[in-house]
């Protein structure tokens, strides 16, 4: 027999087991050689560290918290209750807001697209559910001929087809298709992902990582080619593969060299580098940095804590949210704009709460350092798309100074005068800063209690078979909604006291005096706020009572009935419930005053301060001094305009402001 064809013989039962070719190294050592990826491939290299990148990423911007507007003029109008922002907290029975979204933003790295199913109702053609199809299995068609018989010379999008299981065809009309993709120079119909964009490096990582495992398994490779010189008997070959896998395979075993004996005619040589001769470390950290910068994320964000503390963690996480969230949601905010809200009638615009401002500590501190030294409260404000307010563009120093670069109202020649005047305003101006914060809180509870009514009245008249005739079949629980006010005001309103009330003992240099809480304090925010519930539910009420009596006795269908509760609540959420929030956050705020004057052995009067802007009816009280447990105006008294006219106090005793509702007087203290 031929010595050469039996050895070819003999080894290739054990082709595996031995090296002998290039096609058999690639397949002992189980990864392909460089080549392109298909768009099915792309899913495959979401894992190591493009896993962890992508998920940090879409996780982030998954919690996207959105607001509705209506455009009208230079001002936009919150939308509390638009179709999108219910559609999108879940988007369909199977999936919430945020695995909705996080899908999306894994979707959109991975392939460079993503591919929204809106699922529209019959009659209204507006979406109802959202669903997300794998990119990978969507074919985007552009065909010569447009739907109406033109030619295609635009090459436009003519719809959409998805690969379903056994190979059929799911085909979509362009409407039914939201399409989202990054910007791909060689296909403007289908977008370019960052894994397609990092393909060499994240192929270089892939092998450095099989070449670390599989060295760490019998060094990678066999540590040497065995040659057999001559015929070597099938028993002695069998001996030889137990020997040879009993003593030298396994992570035990790795890298030593094979000692035999009884075996005539081998011939051993090294083949390729040990581990230790090959800087794999350095490579995948190479690598990992290359990735890391495709994507624009730091070693903070992959939970890789080296040379990383407090201070540039934080500093990390404000650039991650900057330079790689932001980016992606205006993106998706812009798309959305384009061609989904417009679905909807009405001249909208949807947008989110900017992530950096709960982000950025560092920008806190720098507002905090720079108040009222190179920095105004509207500097501040502006920054941070707020109100500006009245006086905010003052730097002002301690509140027992006076204004720097600005001058009082001319109210006296006197220094002493102007100077009490100016700490006053100083005090109002800060009283109705802290109110204005307050006021959103205020807002957002009361918004959540008229859609809440709103929800239940909807509830108990959504069949055309068990809808209601008879009005009060459209009215809401009154009394659980008062309980439901009272629940949730009631805390907000005694921490605004308290807020309040510690900068009205500053105000009056009391740092001795510690604010309570009492029972008084307690009795009077409960009545007033109960006097709240009964009248703003009163006033809802005798709205939706007009509103449906018209209705009813127009004989109007159960869509029209609902659309004007809709209406109602519309105007409840903005109009009404502003100033609710507005006229209640000032009365506290006084009232916090006038409590904390009480609490002060250092305080024996207190002052009516007018804002300098008051109107006919308030700058005639200005300057006014009572006891601090007095009364300012009695009920039933009238109180005489500067013009003329007089403004009739048929509420309550007013023991301090406001007089009138928008009012932004303040009390301060005498002794």
């Amino acid at each position: 027999m031929d010595i050469k064809k039996s050895i070819k013989k003999t080894t290739s039962k054990f082709k595996n087991f031995f090296v002998g070719s290039s096609s058999e190294i690639s397949s002992i050592w189980g990864w392909s050689l460089p080549g392109s990826w298909s768009r099915t491939a792309l899913a495959k290299q979401y894992s190591r560290y493009v896993y962890t990148i992508i998920s940090a990423i879409a996780e982030e911007a998954a919690k996207i918290d959105f607001e509705m507007f209506k455009q009208g003029g230079k001002n936009l109008v919150p939308v509390i209750n638009h179709d999108f922002l219910k559609l999108i907290k879940r988007p369909n029975p199977e999936t919430s807001q945020f695995q909705f979204l996080e899908m999306h933003f894994t979707f959109m790295k991975i392939y460079g697209e993503c591919f929204w199913y809106l699922a529209k109702g019959k009659r209204s053609k507006k979406p109802k559910e959202l669903y997300i199809l794998r990119p990978d299995l969507v074919t985007v068609e552009a065909k010569k001929t447009l739907p109406d018989g033109e030619e295609n010379k635009r090459g436009l999008v003519t719809g959409y087809k998805l690969l379903k299981a056994g190979g059929t065809y799911q085909k979509f009309e362009t409407s039914e298709i939201l399409h989202f993709k990054m910007p791909n120079p060689n296909d403007p119909h289908r977008g370019l992902g960052t894994i397609q964009a990092a393909k060499l490096y994240i192929e270089t990582e892939e092998y450095a990582s099989k070449w670390t495992r599989n060295s760490i398994f019998n060094s990678g490779r066999p540590s040497g080619i065995l040659n057999i010189k001559g015929v070597i008997e099938a028993v002695q070959f069998n001996k030889l593969k137990r020997q040879f896998k009993d003593q030298y395979s396994g992570t035990e075993n790795a890298g030593k060299t094979m000692i035999l004996k009884g075996a005539d005619g081998l011939d051993y040589k090294k083949l390729g580098m040990e581990l230790s001769e090959v800087a794999l470390k350095e490579l995948k950290d190479m690598t990992r940095d290359d990735i890391m910068v495709m994507f624009r994320v730091s070693k903070t964000i992959l939970g890789i804590t080296d040379d990383v503390n407090r201070a540039n963690a934080r500093e990390a996480k404000g650039v991650f949210i900057e330079n790689v969230i932001k980016p992606e949601l205006d993106r998706f905010i812009d798309h959305l704009n384009a061609f989904l809200i417009p679905t909807w009638q009405g001249n909208n615009i949807v947008k989110y709460i900017d992530p950096t401002l709960i982000n950025k500590k560092d920008r806190l501190e720098e507002w905090k350092a720079g108040h009222n030294k190179w920095l105004t409260t509207n500097d501040i404000r502006r920054e941070r798309d707020l109100d500006i307010l009245p006086g905010g563009d003052i730097i002002y120093q301690p509140i027992n100074m006076v204004p720097i670069a600005s001058s009082p109202p001319k109210k006296s020649s006197k220094k002493k005068e102007l100077d009490e005047y100016s700490k006053g305003e100083l005090f109002r101006i800060a009283l109705f800063k802290n109110q204005s914060a307050w006021k959103r809180i205020y807002k957002k509870a009361v918004d959540e209690e008229f859609e809440t009514q709103r929800k239940e009245i909807l509830s108990n008249n959504k069949s055309k078979k068990l809808v209601k005739k008879e009005l009060e079949g459209w009215l809401f629980n009154i009394a659980t909604s008062k309980s439901r006010l009272l629940g949730v005001l009631t805390p907000i309103a005694l921490d605004l006291i308290n807020e309040q009330a510690i900068l009205a003992l500053e105000m009056a240099n009391d740092s001795e005096t510690e604010f309570r809480l009492n029972k008084k304090v307690r009795d009077y925010t409960h009545n007033r706020i109960d006097k709240l519930a009964k009248k703003t539910n009163d006033i809802t009420i005798r709205n939706i009572r007009n509103t449906i009596s018209e209705g009813i006795r127009d004989g109007e269908s159960l869509y029209k009935l609902r659309k004007r509760i809709n209406s109602v609540y519309s105007k409840a959420t903005t109009i009404r419930s502003d100033r609710i929030a507005r006229t209640e956050t000032i009365a506290a705020s006084n009232e916090a005053s006038q409590e904390a004057y009480i609490q002060s052995p250092m305080v024996k009067y207190k002052e009516w301060h007018a804002e300098p802007d008051a109107c006919q009816f308030c700058r005639p009280m200005h300057g006014k001094i009572v006891g601090k447990t007095e009364t300012f105006v009695k009920n039933g008294q009238s109180v005489g305009g500067s013009e003329g006219g007089t403004l009739d106090i048929d509420y309550d005793d007013v023991n301090h402001p406001p007089l009138h509702p928008n009012c932004k007087c303040a009390i301060i203290p005498k002794s």
